[in-house]
C-alpha cells in the first residue's frame, strides 16, 4: 500500500526535500527556491554554495527500477560529446547511489541545474528546433546498451496496458463525479476510437522500434532563444517505436490555444526528419501513432481516477483535451506534403 504523504502542504514539501538534499550533501545548507509539480513529480529549484540544483521527488511509489533506468540512460548520454544539447546530471552520494528511497516511499534525486527557458510550441523556429533535437536524441539512443529493462510498455501495447479499463468501466466515469456528468457521449467517443485503433496496433508493433524518451514535449525542454539547451525528464524512457517520440511531439501542439497548429506541425516534422529518415510505413500511420497517443493519455488518467488520485476536474480536462485532438485530426492531415 502507498504511504500518505504531506507533500501537497508547503511545509511538508519542503520537508522532504531537504531530507533529500541531506542524502546527498549532508550538513551543506539549501535555500529553496519556487518550483513545479507535475503529475507524475514534485520538482523544485535550490541553491547552495554559489551553485544551483533541481531536486525531484517521485511521484511514480514502488519503481525505483524506473528511475534507475533514467539515471543509466542520462549517464551515457552525459558522456556523448556530440549532443548540441545537454541532459540532466544528478549528483552521486557517498554511497554511490543517483536516486534514494525518501521516508514516504517515494524516490529522490538531485540534479545540477541546466540553463534555459521552456520553448514555445507556437513558435516555427521553436517546433523545428525541437523535432531536431528529438531526432538527434533518437540517432544517439537507438543502438544504445543498458543493463536495466524497460519499465513502460510501447504505446502500441494499448490494449493489454489497460485490459481493466473496460469499455463499461470508462461509461461509468460520467456517473462517478458531478464534473463529468456531462462527459458521457465524449467517453463514448474515445471508446470507439479506442477499439479502432486498437485493432491497427499490429501494424504498429511492425513498425522500426528502438529506446525513446517517451514524453518528450515542449515542457521537458529548455532553450535559450537561439536552439535547443537542454532535454529533461526521461523518466518513461522505454522500447518503442521510433516514430512514436515524433508522435509524442506532436500530439503536444494539437491544442485550443494554438491557433495555426498545423505550421508548428509541419515545422517539428521537417526538423525531426531532418536527422531521422523515417520509412513510408511510418509516415502512413502517423496518425495512428498521434491517436495512441491520445488514447494513452485518457486511459492513464481515466485509471487515476477510477484509483482516487485525480479529481474528477483533473480527467475532465483531459477529456476536453483528448476529444480536441480526434476532432482535429479528422479535419487536418499531418502527412508531409509529397
Amino acid at each position: 500500500m502507498q504511504q500518505e504523504s504531506n507533500v501537497h502542504t508547503e511545509s511538508g514539501r519542503n520537508e522532504l526535500l531537504r531530507e533529500l538534499w541531506q542524502r546527498f550533501r549532508p550538513n551543506e545548507p539549501l535555500e529553496l527556491t519556487e518550483g513545479e509539480s507535475g503529475m507524475n513529480n514534485v520538482t523544485v529549484m535550490g541553491s547552495s554554495g554559489g551553485e544551483s540544483f533541481v531536486l525531484r521527488v517521485y511521484n511514480n511509489y514502488g519503481n525505483m527500477e524506473a528511475v534507475k533506468l533514467e539515471h543509466e540512460m542520462l549517464d551515457k548520454l552525459d558522456k556523448r560529446s556530440e549532443l548540441p544539447f545537454l541532459v540532466p546530471r544528478p549528483l552521486v552520494n557517498e554511497a554511490g547511489e543517483t536516486v534514494v528511497e525518501l521516508s514516504d516511499g517515494r524516490a529522490g534525486a538531485v540534479f545540477r541545474y541546466i540553463e534555459g527557458a521552456r520553448p514555445s510550441g507556437a513558435s516555427e523556429r521553436d517546433a523545428f528546433q525541437l523535432g531536431e533535437a528529438a531526432g538527434r536524441l533518437i540517432n544517439t539512443i537507438k543502438d544504445m546498451e543498458l543493463i536495466g529493462k524497460p519499465q513502460y510498455s510501447p504505446y502500441y501495447a494499448l490494449a493489454d496496458s489497460y485490459a481493466a479499463m473496460t469499455g463499461e468501466k470508462m461509461a461509468a466515469l460520467s456517473g462517478a463525479s458531478p464534473l463529468l456528468e456531462g462527459k458521457g457521449e465524449a467517453l463514448a467517443a474515445i471508446q470507439l476510437h479506442r477499439e479502432a485503433t486498437e485493432r491497427q496496433c499490429p501494424e504498429v508493433a511492425a513498425l522500426p522500434q528502438q529506446w525513446i524518451h517517451g514524453d518528450l514535449v515542449f515542457n521537458n525542454a529548455l532553450s535559450d532563444g537561439s536552439r535547443i539547451t537542454g532535454i529533461l525528464d526521461f523518466e518513461f524512457v522505454t522500447v518503442d517505436c521510433r516514430a512514436m517520440e515524433l508522435a509524442v511531439l506532436i500530439v503536444d501542439l494539437i491544442k485550443p490555444w494554438n491557433r495555426d497548429a498545423a505550421a508548428s506541425i509541419r515545422a517539428v516534422i521537417q526538423g525531426f526528419t531532418s536527422q531521422v529518415s523515417l520509412n513510408k510505413e511510418e509516415l502512413r500511420l502517423l496518425p495512428v501513432l498521434i491517436k495512441l497517443r491520445l488514447l494513452d493519455v485518457a486511459l492513464h488518467f481515466a485509471v487515476r481516477f477510477s484509483d482516487g488520485i485525480d479529481s474528477g476536474e483533473v480527467l475532465a480536462g483531459i477529456i476536453d483535451d483528448t476529444m480536441y485532438g480526434l476532432h482535429w485530426l479528422e479535419q487536418h492531415s499531418v502527412l508531409p506534403e509529397g
